[in-house]
């Protein structure tokens, strides 16, 4: 592994992300907070902005879901998910929803921008991070082992206990890719973000954007 593992990617870039998700994380918020049920779905589908979800943004997930289930079911998950005070707890409502279309993957992206202080996102993006780190930087590893987790729309108790347990495993590594966050932004005179979890996101999504290119 190199020395600076993460010299390819853009610091001020990625202190942008931060910032962005930081302001969608304090909206999501208030919207919940307001019972503002169809501008907080659109957001956090990542219908109004891409920020909110890129889970459902990604692969424009968000129509979908709102077309075989209301966005108050949305609403009423999502306010549950707020109340979590813990990731068996967050991911146990998401299942249990079992709205199609929205399972770990946007779940957590929900749960993450409602409590960055708790939760973190298991997308493609961070799930792809997190296996990076987990096999030493090695690309053509974690691109393999990425492919056991795309397909996971699934409501299936198998599916469930993978991503259950992907997403616990997710944590040390969250922590690790954080760390070098820290050390490469301090190289480039960029102030590391303070809310870990979004932190994490934001060097996620540019380690992935850039091994996309």
């Amino acid at each position: 592994m190199s020395k600076y593992p993460l010299l390819q990617i853009d610091m001020h870039e990625v202190r942008n992300h931060y910032l962005a998700r930081h302001k969608v994380s304090k909206k999501i918020r208030v919207l919940v907070e307001s019972k503002r049920v169809d501008a907080f779905v659109q957001l956090a589908l990542g219908i109004s902005d891409v920020q909110g979800n890129y889970s459902a943004s990604d692969h424009a997930l968000g129509p979908r879901i709102l077309s075989s289930s209301s966005a108050q079911s949305v609403f009423s998950l999502s306010a549950r998910i707020a109340e979590c005070a813990d990731s068996r707890t967050m991911l146990n409502e998401v299942y249990s929803a079992n709205i199609p279309y929205l399972k770990v993957s946007v779940g957590s992206e929900i749960a993450m921008l409602l409590n960055p202080s708790l939760f973190w996102v298991a997308n493609t993006r961070t799930v792809w991070a997190h296996l990076l780190i987990k096999h030493g930087f090695n690309y053509d590893i974690a691109n393999e082992e990425l492919s056991l987790y795309r397909d996971q729309d699934s409501s299936s108790e198998m599916e469930y206990k993978k991503w259950r347990e992907i997403y616990t495993l997710m944590k040390p590594n969250l922590i690790k890719l954080g760390e070098l966050g820290d050390e490469e932004a301090k190289r480039n005179d960029v102030e590391p973000g303070k809310i870990r979890s979004i932190w994490f996101d934001a060097l996620s999504n540019a380690l992935y954007e850039k091994n996309k290119s």
